[in-house]
This record gives structure tokens, C-alpha cells and sequence, in this order.
């Protein structure tokens, strides 16, 4: 008998290991956060140092989520066609290197250093949700706590560090503490599993539904169609689709 090609359920993992894969992807959403308004919220220091009024102060807040804005969609498609893993890594490089731009460019030019910043972040905050929703089939809702916990914690720890890094070292400190922060991010995901391929999931549970349930194999359904699962949709929800 000719062997069935498989692909490992990542449900069926240890929960130990898919707690240490929530702790990861935690902390990419923890990078978002923190890179957002511990920048957001000194933009006074940095107002005081280059001059700049109101308005651009508006403006250096509002392009981190316009990037983030029409940058998800773009980003889900990637992830989709390429991987979630690599958009992941995608999403943090970017991330970070649009961080350290700052150090080696005009302080002037810190919109365009948060508006490449916001481009990573939409990579980090569309795929690791996701990745939380693969992992954890069963107690999804704790697991999205225990994430969105720590994502929140960004908001709260990024305004007084922020404000005593620019204090006491310089505006300019605050780039390096989010760079750092994204690098061990960054550093942790490489840990993560790769992503299962397509053809060979798709091919493995169709054909354990034809041996398991007949009636789903002696359908008036056309051959050409059978029930696959979605291995980056959330829920793993059946859909139909052409297993070719």
C-alpha cells in the first residue's frame, strides 16, 4: 500500500511549544505597539530639537497608521502566496531597519522613517494574529488575551521609557531601545515552523476523507473538486477547492 503524504496538524504540537509560539508572535505585536507611541508620545523632544509645529507633529502620528492602512491588505496577500513565516521576517526586518534609519539620515526626514516603520508593522500585526488563530484551534479566545495582553503592554511601557530615554540620552535613544526590541523579535521567530506545502495538505486530507468517509467520495460533487482545508485560515474552516 502506497504511503499517504502528511503534514503535521501544529494543533497537535505540545502546548508548551505553541505557548513558546504565542510568547513569539506576543512579542511581534509587542513591537508594533511600543514602536508606535514610544515615538508618538515624546514627538515634544523632537519638536523642541528640529522646530517643527503642530501640524507636523499630526502628520509623523498619522503616517505610521496610514502605512499600516492600505500596507495589511498587501500584506496578507504576500503571506498568502509566499508564506507567514517569511512575511513575518519580512515585516520585522523592514521594521527594524526602517528604526535605524533614523541614526544615519536628517532628524528631519523622520517621516519617512515612520511611514517604513508602519510598513513593517502591518506585516508583524496581520501575520502573528493569524499565526496565534493556527496554533490555538482550541482555547483560541484565551490565547488572543494572553496576546492582545501583551501587545497592550506597548502602549503602557512605550510613553514613560520613551520619556526617559529622550530625557536622558537623547530623542535619538529611542530608536536604537525599538530597534533592539525588533531585533530580539526578530532573532526569536527564526525559531518558528515553516509553512506547511499547499499541494501536499490539500492532497493528504482529501484523501484521508475519501478512506474515512465514503460518502463524502461517492459525492455527485465533480472529481476535480474535494474539501481542503485552509492552513492559514483562522479557524481551519473547510472550503471548495480544486486540489490540483
Amino acid at each position: 500500500m502506497t504511503g499517504i503524504p502528511s503534514t503535521r496538524d501544529e494543533t497537535t504540537r505540545p502546548l508548551r511549544i505553541r505557548a513558546w509560539y504565542l510568547s513569539i508572535l506576543a512579542l511581534s505585536g509587542f513591537v508594533t505597539s511600543f514602536g508606535a507611541h514610544i515615538v508618538a508620545t515624546n514627538l515634544p523632544a523632537y519638536a523642541e530639537i528640529v522646530g517643527v509645529g503642530a501640524f507636523m507633529i499630526g502628520l509623523l502620528i498619522g503616517v505610521y497608521d496610514f502605512a499600516e492602512l492600505f500596507a495589511k491588505p498587501i500584506a496578507g496577500f504576500i503571506a498568502d502566496r509566499r508564506g507567514m513565516k517569511l512575511t513575518l521576517l519580512a515585516g520585522l526586518g523592514i521594521f527594524i531597519l526602517g528604526t535605524l534609519l533614523f541614526l544615519v539620515i536628517s532628524p528631519t526626514l523622520l517621516l519617512l522613517v515612520r511611514f517604513i516603520q508602519g510598513l513593517g508593522a502591518a506585516a508583524l500585526s496581520t501575520v502573528s494574529i493569524t499565526l496565534v488563530a493556527k496554533y490555538f484551534v482550541t482555547g483560541r479566545g484565551q490565547a488572543f488575551g494572553i496576546y492582545n495582553a501583551i501587545k497592550g503592554a506597548g502602549y503602557v511601557v512605550a510613553p514613560a521609557l520613551g520619556g526617559y530615554l529622550a530625557h536622558t540620552y537623547g530623542f535619538a535613544m529611542i530608536f536604537v531601545v525599538s530597534a533592539a526590541v525588533g531585533i530580539v523579535a526578530l532573532l526569536l521567530s527564526l525559531s518558528l515552523p515553516g509553512d506547511r506545502e499547499e499541494g501536499a495538505s490539500c492532497q493528504s486530507i482529501s484523501t484521508r476523507l475519501a478512506i474515512h468517509r465514503p460518502s463524502l467520495a461517492s459525492s455527485s460533487a465533480s472529481p476535480r473538486s474535494a474539501i481542503c482545508w485552509s492552513s492559514h485560515w483562522p479557524a481551519f474552516w473547510p472550503i471548495e477547492s480544486p486540489c490540483e
